[in-house]
């Protein structure tokens, strides 16, 4: 039967009810006073319920806490958030879920169940229904018993999540009775009525398979008519233009009096639960979505469309001995972490009601870019009643879209559900284009709708004739959600129907006046007309685009002013978080920077918004104004809480974030020192902080407004920045231009002092950081889950660059820091220390991550620094903290000089280099080198054989700089030696052969502690004769070759520069190999291309050089022959992925890493795209090329390198390697004796060191120290 029944009573009462006032509840539900599910409920006053978020818990823990805003009237969407306590049971976890949520929106959903009830349930199936509930009820009971002591753990954790969503069912109803037991009314829904109201999606195939439609009988209209009202969705999943963001929309179709939506966040920490925190769009008091639009934790987007069945004899499938749809919906998505995860999941004990096409979208897939998607990334499945088709259709993605109109794609589901037709979709691209594309109803002019406004994405029925299919009935949200947003459980959502090609619909005279069959006008606009406004349900997009101008207001604050300025700072905050606003093509990014005037007595805001045209100058003011009305209650406080506990921790007053004491260590610039000392000096901050928080809570437009009224509107300083369109937009908070007062219209031309960024290339620089305060540290504490603590300490320090003076400092510094310390944390920290502090602190197994941040700070400085970040225990915050203070405050670190580069000091770093090469001058390079590894020396020889190194280069090289080389050379070596086997390298070009080797002598006897003068072989340092064409070298401990085998390796002379047209099929090919071919192979073999362009196998053998080498070509030409090709799509991306990664290519490297990667294969940020765009599409047949191109012929073409001397090299060997076309070279120690005696360690050592001190200078291949 068609939903078409009026809710009256639900609209009534939602509107004047406690819920129509806009009233914010934020309620904890408290252990110590647990409800009994069996008995009723004890202590009446157990339950603490105050205003917003903001909670302070005086007794006990709570068990759940929620916070649920009524705001429908305002943005569409009331907002339900819900979290649970780690400490507790799974059981009483979702008890405490379910319960917190039925006590704050039992009312609604009770109001909303009685309308539900009337249009949804045939009375003439109700003992059916019961019956089906009741069997379905005793076969969920018995297999959670059974699963119980079963011996397969995957049907345990299945019924057991079965087991626990019962449980929070339950919940759910108790809140609901302590509510309506407080209010002193009598309940109108029982226990069975809540289970029954999850069947929204259920229902319709159940009540076709007890009551079957006669679709034999009915005409094509009335046929078509029962496929669209029976409907519910519209969705799309595609690509960015660009290929670097993938957005996916969803349009829910439902009567127009449903619009009763509650945008729901569960974070329900049940142990052993992949996706803890689920978002989705819902109603009151549903546990799912229905619509269906959800997004986990663990990556994964889910949603669907419904798919109608024609074939009635397949409900002979739908018994009560199986899982009906919401309960196999909410397990897959908190268990899986996959999209083929998700849909084998769900396809267990498959119901067949609510038979729909589900998409699946795996956002850890997505790889921005590339130009085949992973096959894991999308995933459909189609389920009927008895079965399920599930496909990955990634490849749709490459080429097109995925779309979904209710129509089935796969043929087997199509032909047996009976459908008639296929369908075609329109064309989208960017985020704006999705908004429009998902609300599209141009029923006019589209021939495809043959004039019926329900043949449309966004269906408006209610624009037909009363003759045709005229209804209040359509699509009445769009939710749109990305790569990005998805990350942070975000999702950007309108409600009410479509207006942006038809009129506004409203509730008039003409649906008083329809057919029985048509709907009523209800009795209130609860079911509203249209929201005009975006809605953000959570989080926030990402920094986008940039633009062409900039627009901001400078606001002025008198430092007794504590009010307005701890308004403006929250105001400042509050922006920065906003979305990027768009209009068509216009992406704007607010921002806001702060800090003292030149007088030292008035505090500066700059508020604004950056990236826009000037013809958008205006709407850009306007909406920038509506957005500081608007500012939610929610940020508003948490930017209140964190400036409290700043100013709190600072001066050490007493607060429920940190209780006693603060950093030890606690540095500020002047500047702030200054301003800190007046702020503190005032009176009553204390006092100022608390009546905020009341102004606040009590009315935040209001609060906001004032302050708009007395710092906007009446302010003349609006400043406005002309800049290139490909330059980036930044302000400068020195900048004399923010000084002026400029209108906003008058002098929009004018040629402002305002320098653009040509200094800081964008992309070394992260876009957020920790603090904006100069020179000292930042603390961050925030609450986690339940008795975890988020902190983070982040040093910063001002480092100046200019024209004249760039101080080259090597780019890999900082990060090389950073891994040491996640490695060995503090410096004076042993391994054993290190580990033991993780086990008593971090029982989860909760990694501290240091991280290297920049941030621009002005036009002629830029700063850097680390940032500490960890989890801890309350009890444990004090000792942490102390620990990771002590990390940032080391001797050593604390005196580092870090230096951020741009795209222009790369190029003329590297033009440098160029010269220096063409002219014989010096080429110094540090390699770090260790030896953790025993296991496979070939996998630790991938990291330096063939030349891979971190370069410091010198701007300019020659012999009268030797003295700076030795001061950086020691810097440098100071760092890496610490806790690390470190080895170092040097390779020079020979005519600067002996004053490197000077440099390192003194070097050497300036610090005689730093080397180990026990190791016989090898030394701890070698230099290597070369010549300015030719590095390659071997540098490896002993000990980490097994006793009897020989490392050789065999490199093409031929080289392939980097910057090549086919090197990045080279690329592609050295994974190929290392994963394909060499994975398991019998002699450990790695492939490796270096930055000069050089293809390069490197083996572990113990049989004859010759033999190992030929066999290894042998099985790389057997290959090449007959094993490329059989390479499918799915392996060639996982290669191109794995290849990606290696390039630096991956949102798993912050700026700076990629940077870095760029930085060492020593070539221009141009180029290296062009590198990752020949990987990305690469065929296998560009592969089979590269292969052949390297291995066509066995005998020349290719240089061989053996640890061990010229004598060991069997005679066929060495004649090969003399060819025309190659040449051969050995590097270590050149001693009198064979691999097997250099490596076995023979009693020939005393020999060979007298040989060796009768070898005259002129003779010596290399000096070593």
């Amino acid at each position: 039967m068609f939903k078409a029944s009026v809710l009256l009573c639900c609209v009534v009462v939602l509107l004047c009810g406690m819920y129509a006032a806009g009233e914010k509840y934020h309620l904890m539900f408290n252990p110590n006073h647990s409800a009994d599910k069996r008995n009723g409920f004890r202590d009446l006053n157990a339950y603490t319920m105050v205003k917003e978020s903001k909670m302070t818990i005086m007794v006990g823990e709570p068990m759940a806490q929620v916070h649920y805003e009524e705001t429908i009237n305002k943005t569409g969407w009331a907002t339900l958030s819900l979290s649970t306590n780690s400490d507790k049971s799974d059981e009483e976890q979702a008890f405490a879920a379910g319960f917190v949520e039925g006590y704050v929106t039992g009312e609604l959903f009770q109001n909303y169940w009685i309308g539900f009830k009337q249009y949804t349930f045939d009375t003439s199936q109700t003992k059916q229904l019961d019956a089906f509930l009741d069997g379905n009820f005793r076969f969920m009971k018995r297999k959670i018993a059974e699963a119980k002591n079963s011996t397969n753990p995957e049907e345990r954790t299945y019924w057991y999540q079965v087991s626990l969503i019962l449980d929070q069912v339950e919940g759910m109803y108790a809140g609901y009775l302590k509510l309506m037991s407080e209010k002193g009314v009598l309940p109108v829904l029982s226990l069975a009525d809540l289970f029954k109201f999850q069947l929204d999606g259920d229902i319709d195939d159940l009540s076709n398979m007890w009551s079957p439609p006669s679709f034999e009988t009915m005409s094509k209209f009335d046929l078509e008519s029962y496929a669209i009202f029976k409907t519910k969705c519209s969705a799309f999943v595609k690509y960015s233009k660009d290929r670097r963001n993938i957005f996916l929309t969803h349009a829910t179709w439902d009567t127009f009096q449903n619009m009763l939506r509650v945008y729901k966040h569960y974070r329900i920490n049940f142990k052993n639960v992949p996706a803890k925190l689920v978002s989705f769009s819902s109603a009151p008091g549903w546990l799912v979505s229905v619509d269906d639009f959800y997004i986990t934790s663990a990556g994964l987007v889910i949603t669907e469309t419904s798919n109608n069945i024609f074939n009635l004899t397949l409900y002979q499938k739908t018994t009560p001995e199986t899982l009906l749809y919401w309960i196999r919906n909410i397990v897959a998505n908190r268990l899986a972490t996959s999209a083929k995860e998700w849909t084998d999941i769900f396809a267990k004990y498959n119901s067949g009601t609510y038979n729909n096409q589900w998409i699946v979208l795996d956002t850890k897939r997505f790889v921005p870019g590339a130009a085949r998607s992973d096959p894991e990334l999308l995933y459909i499945l189609e389920q009927i009643p008895g079965d399920c088709k599930v496909a990955s259709v990634s490849h749709f993605l490459d080429t097109s879209y995925w779309a979904s109109y209710n129509i089935p794609y796969f043929p087997y589901i199509y032909n047996i559900s009976g459908y008639p037709s296929q369908r075609d979709a329109p064309y989208i691209g960017d985020l704006e284009g999705v908004k429009r594309l998902i609300r599209k109803n141009d029923y006019q002019t589209d021939p495809f709708s043959d004039g019926d406004a329900c043949h449309q994405i966004a269906a408006r029925c209610d624009l037909n004739p009363p003759n045709k299919r005229s209804q209040a009935f359509g699509a009445i949200d769009a939710k749109v959600t990305d790569i990005f947003m998805a990350k942070t459980n975000t999702a950007v959502a309108q409600s009410g129907p479509t207006h942006d090609q038809q009129p506004v619909f409203t509730w008039n005279s003409q649906w008083d006046k329809r057919t029985a069959s048509a709907f009523q006008k209800p009795t209130h606009s609860a079911a509203r007309e249209i929201i005009e406004e975006e809605y953000v349900v959570d989080g926030s997009l990402p920094s986008n685009n940039q633009g062409k101008a900039a627009i901001a207001y400078k606001l002025n604050c008198e430092f007794s002013n504590q009010k307005d300025y701890i308004l403006l700072k929250i105001l400042s905050s509050c922006l920065e978080d906003t979305i990027n606003q768009e209009f068509g093509s216009l992406s704007f990014r607010p921002f806001s920077h702060n800090g003292l005037n030149e007088s030292m007595n008035e505090l500066c805001f700059i508020v604004g918004v950056e990236g826009i045209s000037l013809q958008n100058m205006k709407l850009v003011k306007n909406r920038l104004e509506h957005v500081i009305e608007n500012i939610r209650v929610h940020n508003a406080l948490l930017y209140l809480d964190k400036l409290q506990m700043e100013i709190q921790t600072l001066f050490n007053y007493s607060t429920h974030y940190v209780q006693e004491g603060s950093l030890h260590s606690w540095k500020s610039s002047t500047n702030s020192k200054q301003f800190l000392e007046r702020f503190s000096n005032c009176i009553g901050i204390s006092q100022t902080l608390l009546e905020l928080r009341k102004l606040i809570e009590t009315d935040t437009s209001a609060c906001f407004q004032s302050i708009k009224e007395k710092y906007f509107l009446s302010n003349s300083e609006k400043i406005i920045f002309m800049i290139n369109a490909t330059k980036p937009i930044e302000l400068a908070k020195e900048s004399s231009a923010v000084q002026r007062s400029l209108l906003l219209e008058s002098k929009v031309t004018q040629n402002l002092d305002f320098k653009p960024s040509s200094e800081i290339a964008p992309s070394f620089i992260s876009q957020r950081v920790e603090s904006r305060l100069h020179g000292r540290l930042f603390l961050n504490v925030q609450e986690a889950n339940g008795d975890l603590v988020d902190i983070s300490l982040t040093k910063y320090e001002p480092i100046y660059v200019s024209a004249t003076e760039n101080k080259i400092f090597d780019i890999h510094y900082y990060p090389i820091i950073a891994k040491l310390i996640n490695r060995i944390g503090a410096r004076d920290a042993t391994d054993a220390l290190m580990e033991s502090f993780k086990q008593q602190y971090f029982p989860r197994g909760i990694e501290t991550k240091v991280e290297i941040m920049h941030d621009r700070f002005d036009w002629d400085s830029v700063k850097c620094g680390i940032v500490v970040r960890t989890q801890v225990l309350k009890k444990h915050l004090f000792k942490a903290l102390d620990i990771l203070d002590a990390m940032l405050n080391d001797s050593e670190l604390k005196n580092m000089q870090p230096h951020a580069l741009n795209d222009d000091m790369i190029r003329d770093i590297l033009q440098t280099l160029s010269d220096e090469i063409i002219s014989k001058h010096g080429l110094i390079g540090l390699c770090h080198l260790s030896s953790e590894s025993k296991v496979n020396p070939v996998t630790k020889l991938h990291d330096y054989v063939g030349g891979f190194a971190q370069l410091a280069f010198l701007k300019s090289m020659s012999t009268g700089s030797l003295k700076s080389v030795k001061e950086r050379l020691f810097q440098f070596y100071r760092q890496l030696s610490s806790k690390s086997n470190t080895k170092l390298l040097l390779t020079t070009s020979s005519s600067h052969l002996d004053s490197v080797c000077k440099v390192a002598e003194d070097f050497l006897e300036s610090n005689p502690d730093t080397f180990d003068t026990s190791m016989q072989h090898i030394g701890y340092g070698t230099f290597v004769k070369s010549s300015k064409d030719k590095h390659r070298y071997i540098v490896i401990d002993d000990d980490i070759i097994p006793e009897g085998h020989r490392i050789i390796c065999r490199s093409v002379n031929t080289t392939s520069p980097i910057t090549a047209d086919k090197a990045g099929h080279i690329n592609l090919l050295v994974e190929t190999l290392n994963r394909k071919l060499f994975k398991d192979a019998s002699r450990p073999t790695t492939a490796k291309y270096t930055m000069d362009g050089t293809f390069i196998l490197t083996l572990l053998t113990s049989s004859s050089i010759h033999v190992s080498i030929l066999e290894v070509v042998e099985t790389i030409q057997r290959f090449i022959d007959f094993g490329i090709d059989e390479i499918d799509e799915e392996e060639l991306m996982s290669y191109k992925v794995a290849a990606m990664r290696e390039l630096g290519d991956s949102v798993v490297y912050p700026p700076h890493e990629r940077a870095t990667k760029q930085f060492m294969f020593g070539i221009t940020h141009e180029d290296f795209s062009l590198l990752k765009q020949q990987v990305m599409t690469a065929t296998v047949e560009d592969i089979s090329h590269a292969a052949k191109t390297l291995f066509g012929a066995v005998s020349t073409g290719h240089a061989l390198a053996v640890l061990g001397s010229k004598k060991d090299i069997p005679p066929d060997i060495l004649a090969m390697a003399q060819g025309k076309d190659a040449s051969w070279e050995v590097t270590g120690q050149d001693l009198n004796m064979t691999v097997e005696d250099y490596i076995m360690g023979t009693n020939d050592e005393g020999d060979q060191n007298e040989q060796k001190q009768e070898t005259t200078d002129e003779d010596k291949p290399f000096c070593s120290f």
